[in-house]
């Protein structure tokens, strides 16, 4: 019977086995790319999964509250954990007093189905069956599997089974009360499911209105009918789609429109290189530093006709950007069409769980149009899915997606060109001299970086550059790398063909982990640990255990030290290190650490010379107690610098790949080079972000001389002095300064001389958090009267108000002014009068001494924060700043440098617009000669208040202009086969398919194969086809297996189907159906031989040795239950017996500490009870005893 079970369920199953099958050889291991087996063993504590739950969805949640509403209450409601705990031991009572012929069966399926689904919890150290699970986990066929507490409902059947068989036993022994017995467990089963008897069961979150909105509809049909054979690209990415109006988890426009659709989603599609390319655009945008000149030709290259802005998404959810600066962010790009929008434009308004009102927020012009809730831009001529490309005029970019979108933003993405990578160049020799053989465009960009990748957000989720030759100091499994390039992958010289770090000056530093748990924080990498500079750190462990995180200096030979240097971050932190060891070889040294070091000075240890090339420094000990959880609020602790003896400071250098300039050596003269580098950035109105990079130190490697132009971007430094930035721009010259104490972060429009520049729409804002003690000074070398100081206070729902002002005029205490100004729900400009007179004055400063402050909930702790003031104009004597047409440095030194010479540059722009963010222009003023070798090109150190957003540096040669292609007219037969007639031309060419690159893709070229596809135009599948032209037969040939496993479990069924309906043949004897009955008192002697009760204990006891390793004392006390459960009547049902106590007491325990502890329902509420686990393991175990003892030695009946 098990046999024609078990073949019948793996036919009907054969459809989707080749789906899987086809999934794992032809697109990407989507197990990588979701949650972690870390994630899902966190949750699946053993007391969890024995009441049935233990699954990490279950008590997932985000800013809009629980994904699944009633584990709210059953985390929080002390009334349903007695009942689901209760169940658990009935059943366990169950099994200690009913004796039934499938007793042990179900004994059985209850120990399996606990072990499986606890799999590898604590997944920090887990048992040696959990770490074999773990282990598992590591391969793609063991993160297919890596959900064990779906077994939890093996469990469920075992316990419902229990509970049924001591209903049943009580219905036989007293049928009246146990027909009340029963009655009163029904309804304990019923209450223990609220959702259903409360007609929950749909999430509230998920109930929507079952008619879409008509502007969906109409944008559907427009898109439709507009379909030129191009696709929409929807804007911006989103976790999963959450819009304003309801929440789809998935996006509706898919299953609205039949054209071609592109968008970024939490889980990536396609291939790792249409997944690389799109996520390197999306990155940008939801990090805030995407460059206009980038949309355009990316949009082009994906063949997209549309990008649409989706404006009805609930941004706050996701911190996905806002739709008023995106919309104008787009309608700022001259290339795209006009927009065209889909419904009212309506204010999209975040809350009521998250109000999202911070630094972004207040900074949006309030000037600026609310869109419509869809609106599409039409892209120009956007390339063909199905082409023809030149195959003598290309582009060979050396980088990845990220350096096709750093190209666009240079200007130098030649899509009338065939795009080439040059990572598979080097690599190929072939298509390497094929693609060379005539002088080429080449770009060389500082991307296709060795780094990690996480997928849990669509922000920060790339690593540091790693060093060449490094391997992750620890494993982390939410650590999952595209394969872009798997022929350079396995190749000896790979991380040539990678952008890599290089340190120089001191140790080679690298860390167990940086920033926090969730996301790649990389102002916090290891290396600004011994950089020198006090106003950057290694972070790391916010908001999680640090004990054991550690630093690890490689000095390279050996080194001796007797002192440690050590400064922690000079940062508002609550919690500190305290305690340090450093290790080399099998020695260490215990260094303590006091607040000393919280200083700008540090505190030097010294300590027993310790000799070695490599020490690790290990963090062992804070100033707080370890938490079982770490709440977000906690503090990263880290070194703002960290000095082994008399080690210099360690600088970072980017090098770019250098594999194809290499093997092209001399030949690159021929070849037209482009060297475009990106600065790592972040958006400065992310107060919780530093920028990654404040310079960029770039090494290029070059084989020969060249000459290059240089010219680039530069952005306002947002984290300059505002009186620095005042200068700069001409606002003010030497004779006014303008400071504060701090202004809005990252708005170069909110600094203190705005309250100076007569214009009322202008607003000084000051910072989040505490107001009482801001303050702004206003400094002339001119002296000035003052006859009272005028403000225009801004009062209104988004500001806090300044209920009183301490004013201070030459350093001397001018007194204490209340403003009379209140709170108010409209936003509107209080001006008031500040009784200040002075006949000569030269510095004028104002503290706010008291205000009613207006709170707002901050994203990303969720605590309660105190919103900022703002002061539209002040009057004081005749003080004003100016405002500068145009900004021009003319040719200034100190911002770039070649191999140490300094390039001279000239900045222009407009001043306005700079404020606003937007980049100035960097030209050289001359063109730079280099020489062959390692250049090294760096931007750091400037005096200047600028920053280099991208430097591009450009050596031209006379190379072919790209021919005109003809266009292609393919005929789809389905969507896995098409024919294409290509005409005959002069050369060859590429035909390319522009889908995502898969080589499931097969081309026959009038019968005759064309061999695999390449990896062309940074995403797409080409073949190179001769000037003879001919048909071109595109098939994608795994559905075929597809195909064949549906007709098989299409047959399969219907065989099943014909089975079922047969008459049942008749029972041969009389059938005879086991009772479960309660167990008769045990007489006292023994069953079973010395040797029984040895093989018990011995297998007993490994099994829990196994299973709870650090606790060796109960395995020898399960080993004595064993035996004396085996050898004594007295001892039969001991272990469940016990099991059901123990699990009791668990069950108790863990109520109580709800009660007093009141743990809040999140993702770890599990493993605020994880000093519980072990107990509920050992009721496992005991079960599992159990199971051993009824099989060595029945119940006596």
């Amino acid at each position: 019977a098990a046999l024609r079970i078990g073949f019948g369920s793996v036919v009907v199953s054969v459809w989707w086995i080749a789906g899987l099958v086809i999934q794992g050889r032809y697109s990407l291991p989507v197990t990588r790319y979701t949650e972690t087996y870390e994630v899902v063993a966190d949750a699946s504590t053993a007391p969890e999964i024995l009441r049935g739950l233990g699954y990490w969805f279950f008590y997932g949640n985000d800013k809009f509250g629980a994904w699944i509403r009633p584990s709210v209450e059953y985390t929080q409601g002390v009334w349903l954990l007695f009942l689901t705990f209760g169940l658990v031991v009935l059943a366990l009572i169950s099994a200690t007093t009913v004796r039934w012929r499938h007793r042990s069966f179900f004994l059985g399926l209850l120990v399996v189905g606990a072990l499986i689904g606890i799999g590898s919890h604590p997944f920090e150290d887990p048992s040696f069956l959990g770490r074999l699970f773990k282990d598992f986990t590591r391969s793609d066929a063991g993160l297919a599997l890596r959900s064990t507490p779906r077994a939890a409902p093996m469990v469920v059947l075992a316990t419902s089974v229990l509970i049924g068989c001591v209903t049943a036993a009580a219905q036989e022994r007293v049928p009246r009360l146990g027909k009340a017995f029963t009655l009163l467990t029904l309804a304990a089963i019923i209450l223990a499911n609220p959702a259903m008897w409360r007609v929950r069961m749909i999430e509230e979150h998920l109930h929507r209105s079952e008619n879409l909105p008509t502007y969906w509809l109409e944008a559907a049909a427009a898109f439709d009918d507009n379909d030129d054979g191009s696709r929409i690209w929807e804007l911006p990415g989103s976790d999963f789609a959450s819009y304003r109006w309801g929440n789809t988890v998935d996006p509706i426009t898919p299953g609205l429109i039949e054209r071609g659709y592109v968008a970024r989603e939490l889980v990536p599609f396609g291939s790792a290189e249409s997944a690389d390319l799109l996520t390197a655009f999306d990155r940008r945008l939801q990090e805030g530093s995407l460059e206009t000149a980038s949309v355009v030709p990316i949009a082009r290259l994906m063949s997209v006709g549309d990008v649409v802005h989706r404006a009805d998404l609930t941004y706050e959810r996701f911190r996905t950007p806002r739709p008023v600066p995106l919309a104008a962010f787009l309608e700022s790009i001259p290339s795209l069409g006009a927009p065209i929008g889909f419904g009212e434009p309506t204010p999209n308004v975040a809350g009521p769980e998250q109000t999202l009102l911070d630094e972004i927020e207040l900074s949006i012009d309030p000037s600026l149009p609310h869109p419509a809730p869809v609106t599409s831009y039409a892209v120009p001529a956007p390339l063909d899915v199905v082409r023809l490309r030149s195959s003598d005029a290309v582009l060979i970019v050396v980088g990845d997606g990220e350096g096709l979108v750093d190209a666009a933003a240079a200007g130098v993405l030649d899509l009338d060109r065939t795009v080439f990578f040059g990572a598979d160049l080097a690599i190929s020799d072939d298509l390497r001299e094929q693609l060379t053989q005539s002088p080429t465009e080449i770009v060389i960009t500082d991307s296709n970086r060795r780094r990690a990748r996480l997928w849990g957000t669509l922000r920060e989720n790339v690593g540091i550059t790693e060093i060449a030759g490094t391997e992750p100091l620890l494993f982390n499994p939410g650590d999952n790398r595209l394969p872009i390039f798997p022929s350079a992958a396995a190749a000896p010289d790979v991380d040539d063909t990678r952008t890599v770090a290089v340190h120089l000056g001191g140790p080679i530093v690298t860390a167990s982990r940086f920033g926090n748990p969730v996301t790649y924080a990389l102002d916090d990498r290891p290396v600004q640990a011994i950089d020198g500079d006090l106003s950057t750190a290694w972070n790391v462990a916010a908001f999680a255990e640090a004990r054991g995180e550690f630093l690890r200096y490689d000095f390279g030979t050996p080194t001796t030290i007797e002192t440690i240097h050590a400064v922690q971050p000079l940062v508002e932190a609550n919690r500190h290190i305290t305690q340090i060891e450093i290790h080399t070889g099998d020695q260490h040294r215990v260094v303590d650490l006091t607040s000393l070091s919280w200083s700008p000075n540090g505190e030097t240890v010294t300590f027993e010379p310790l000799t070695g090339s490599v020490f690790d420094i290990v963090i062992t000990d804070l100033d707080v107690p370890a938490l079982a959880t770490y709440p977000v609020g906690i503090s990263a602790v880290g070194f703002a610098e960290l000095t082994l003896g008399e080690s210099g400071p360690t600088s970072e250098w980017i090098r770019t790949p250098r594999a194809l300039v290499d093997r092209l050596d001399d030949e690159l003269d021929q070849h037209g080079l482009t060297v475009v580098l990106t600065r790592e950035r972040s958006n400065p109105q992310e107060p919780v972000r530093q920028t990654p990079e404040v310079g960029m130190r770039r090494i290029v490697p070059l084989p020969l001389d060249r000459t290059f132009t240089v010219s680039g971007t530069v952005r306002l430094d947002p984290d300059a002095p505002a009186e620095q930035l005042d200068a700069f721009l001409r606002r003010t010259d030497a004779s006014l300064v303008v400071t504060s104490t701090g202004s809005l972060e990252g708005n170069l429009l909110a600094v203190p001389s705005a309250m100076l520049d007569g214009d009322p729409t202008t607003q000084f804002i000051g910072r989040f958090d505490d107001q009482v003690g801001q303050a702004w000074r206003v400094r002339s070398n001119t002296p000035f009267a003052v006859d009272g100081v005028e403000l225009d206070v801004v009062v209104g729902p988004r500001q806090s108000v300044p209920t009183e002002f301490l004013v201070t005029v030459d350093d001397v205490e001018a007194g204490r002014f209340p403003t009379g100004l209140s709170a108010s729900d409209t936003e509107r400009v209080e001006t008031i009068v500040l009784p200040v007179n002075a006949e000569s004055a030269t510095t004028v400063r104002i503290e706010v001494a008291a205000s009613t402050d207006t709170l707002t909930r901050d994203w990303y702790s969720n605590a309660f924060i105190s919103m900022p003031f703002a002061i539209a104009e002040m009057r004081v004597g005749d003080l004003g700043v100016a405002s500068a047409d145009r900004v021009d440095t003319g040719c200034v030194d100190g911002l770039v440098r070649i191999d140490g010479l300094g390039v001279p540059v000239r900045i222009s722009g407009d001043p306005e617009a700079a404020r606003r963010g937007e980049a100035l222009e960097l030209i050289a003023c001359d063109a730079v000669p280099v020489s062959a070798g390692d250049v090294r090109i760096d931007t750091t150190g400037s005096s200047l208040p600028l920053t280099i957003d991208q430097l591009v540096l450009r050596s031209e040669r006379r190379v072919s202009e790209p021919p005109t292609m003809p266009a292609l007219f393919p005929d789809w037969e389905s969507d896995v086969r098409l024919t294409v007639d290509i005409p005959t031309g002069d050369t060859g060419r590429w035909l390319v398919l522009g889908q995502s690159h898969n080589r499931g893709w097969t081309a026959t070229l009038d019968g005759v194969s064309l061999g695999p596809p390449t990896l062309v135009d940074g995403f797409a599948n080409g073949w190179a086809v001769p000037a003879s032209g001919g048909t071109v037969e595109l098939v994608w040939t795994p559905q075929k297996l597809v195909d064949r496993a549906l007709l098989v479990s299409a047959i399969a069924v219907l065989v099943i189907l014909a089975l079922a309906a047969r008459p049942a043949p008749l029972p041969v004897g009389r059938a005879t159906v086991a009772m479960p009955m309660f167990i008769d008192p045990p007489r006292r002697g023994t069953r079973r031989s010395r040797r029984s009760a040895v093989v018990a204990a011995i297998g007993t006891g490994l099994f829990a040795l196994v299973n709870l390793p650090s606790w060796p004392v109960a395995a020898l006390a399960l080993a004595g239950v064993a035996a004396l459960g085996v050898t004594r009547r007295e001892g039969a049902r001991l272990p469940a017996a016990l099991a059901a106590g123990l699990f009791a007491v668990t069950s108790l325990l863990i109520m109580i500490e709800q009660v007093l502890e009141r743990h809040p329902p999140d993702f770890v509420w599990p493993k605020q009870f994880s000093e519980f686990h072990v107990l509920g393991v050992l009721t496992i175990l005991l079960l599992a005893v159990e199971y051993v003892r009824s099989a060595m030695a029945p119940d006596e009946s």
